[in-house]
């Protein structure tokens, strides 16, 4: 029987490749060169490349479809340089890539589009409605840009449209809050903004105050909390790693220690799962990784093999085995032979 049959049946059959060089069917063989590779690739069940060979060695031009050239009308060549090549392509229905290559070999530059501003003289009537509006509305209303507003604006001293400061009176008693509290409590106290509580603040050279530290309740459902892993403990109770820690010594919980890295430790990284010497440690996997990574040291990962996958790797072929285990072909042949697993002959069938 050809072929190599697996350990859960033989394979399905293969049709025989024909020698397409020596039994090209006429019927096939009348289409060379007069339609794509690909299209006749496609009729023949074959790869393109066999039929590019086959018309090359027949001596027979690929099939090319060209575009009938472009006769250039004085009309057409009016339009150049007047509108973006894709427009101009559009309405002549050519490539764009046409219009460019024409448009160069004329020197004609391209199209750029220029912002037409109207000038504008300043009557008393324009300078009446500065402030009125907001200046990216008088530019739109008058064709200027939104910039000639506000310079003409500014330089009249009119203030814009709702942004007008409102002095701020500070008197003693307002300046005695200043420090007390919180800048964005002093400001919801005074009715003004935090930015000039904090100017005022400042100008007067008087300190911030600093939020009173708030102390965490030790009560019987913080002790349950805290007893949890320190990702679900930080979580659930709304605190830093650091008060998790402190909280656990009150409490009288053990503390997690440093790892301690042995020669022993240190001589399995890279050889055993980061998990498996996580636990062994007592550490998290992350910790184990990073050391590893500081190290230098790489994953083997060939000492991960189970003895389900080493019988996948003995009983299948490479190809099955690497899909079942999830590995790379070149990992399931380097595992073979660590397992003295000969590699399997190939055998070729020929055509019936």
């Amino acid at each position: 029987m050809a072929g190599n049959a697996g350990p859960e049946g033989t394979r399905a059959p293969r049709e025989p490749q024909v020698a397409w060089k020596k039994q090209w069917p006429a019927s096939l063989a009348r289409l060379l060169g007069k339609i794509p590779d690909a299209e006749l690739a496609r009729r023949a069940k074959v790869h393109s490349s066999t039929v590019r060979q086959e018309r090359r060695r027949r001596g027979l031009p690929p099939c090319v479809h060209q575009r009938p050239p472009i006769e250039w009308t004085d009309a057409m060549v009016a339009l150049l340089g007047r509108a973006t090549d894709r427009e101009v392509a559009a309405e002549l229905d050519i490539p764009s890539r046409s219009v460019t290559y024409k448009r160069n070999l004329l020197g004609i530059p391209p199209y750029q589009p220029r912002r037409t501003r109207l000038p504008i003289f300043w009557t008393q009537a324009h300078i009446a409605q500065l402030g009125t509006r907001p200046d990216r509305v008088l530019a739109r209303r008058w064709g200027i840009s939104k910039s000639a507003v506000h310079a003409r604006r500014r330089l009249l001293g009119i203030p814009a449209l709702g942004n007008a400061p409102v002095p701020i009176r500070w008197t003693a008693a307002m300046r005695a809050w200043l420090g007390r509290e919180t800048d964005p409590k002093v400001a919801r106290r005074l009715g003004v903004s935090t930015k000039a509580v904090r100017r005022e603040r400042s100008r007067l050279e008087i300190s911030p105050a600093r939020p009173a530290p708030s102390r965490v309740l030790r009560t019987p459902k913080l002790r349950r909390i805290v007893a949890q892993p320190y990702a679900e403990a930080t979580r659930q109770a709304g605190i830093g790693k650091d008060t998790v820690l402190k909280l656990r010594r009150e409490f009288g919980m053990p503390v997690k220690r440093a790892v301690r890295w042995t020669k022993r430790a240190l001589a399995k990284l890279g050889r055993v799962p980061d998990e498996q010497l996580a636990a062994e440690l007592g550490a998290r996997p992350s910790t184990v990784r990073v050391k590893r990574y500081a190290l230098g040291i790489r994953m083997r990962r060939e000492t991960w093999w189970t003895e389900k996958e080493d019988v996948l790797v003995r009983t299948l072929p490479p190809a099955e085995a690497a899909r079942r285990t999830g590995r790379s072909r070149s990992a399931v042949s380097h595992r073979r032979s660590r397992l003295g697993v000969a590699r399997p002959l190939r055998r070729k069938g020929r055509a019936a």
